[in-house]
């Protein structure tokens, strides 16, 4: 087998060596020494949610937040999300996903309900993030509803001391 003639490039200039290059690519690909590669199509098949729990929290562990936080969203995974969309792909999560989620946590406070779906927005941006998912398939989770009502102060009221004794 006949080796093929090796030349060197002019050292002129970027685009000038680009140049070369190309034309070097038409010469070898006309005398029939190379063939054009055409590039395979890979199948990108979409974790579920339960096969991307352990990328997640590993992710998580990365940013090293509190060990009371990392132990919340494990719990929270575990005992909620998997169990109720873990047969989800990540891209079929919609709405009537989130809304049996809420179902099953029928008689949860609305604002743990929505420390659940939280968890599972930041679950599903991750996932893009980490370019599992192309798009994200909700645009938004149903958070709740808070009634906060009047907001009470940790402090105890003053109020019933003011005529009492007047300040020195």
């Amino acid at each position: 087998m006949a080796r093929r003639p090796r030349s060197v490039g002019p050292k002129l200039s970027e685009s000038r060596a680009l140049a070369w290059a190309q034309e070097r690519y038409r010469t070898i690909i006309a005398a029939g020494e190379a063939k054009r590669v055409q590039p395979k199509e890979v199948k990108v098949v979409t974790p579920t949610v339960s096969d991307f729990k352990e990328t997640y929290i590993r992710h998580k562990k990365n940013q090293r937040l509190k060990a009371s936080t990392e132990y919340q969203r494990e719990s929270v995974i575990r005992n909620w999300i998997v169990p109720t969309l873990g047969g989800y792909r990540l891209d079929e999560i919609d709405h009537e996903g989130i809304d049996l989620l809420k179902e099953e946590m029928g008689e949860k406070s609305a604002k743990y309900v929505n420390n659940v779906l939280g968890i599972l927005s930041n679950l599903v941006r991750t996932a893009k993030r980490l370019r599992d998912i192309k798009e994200i398939p909700v645009d938004t989770f149903g958070l709740l509803k808070l009634d906060l009502g009047r907001r009470s102060s940790c402090r105890p009221s003053i109020s019933h001391l003011r005529g009492a004794r007047p300040a020195p």
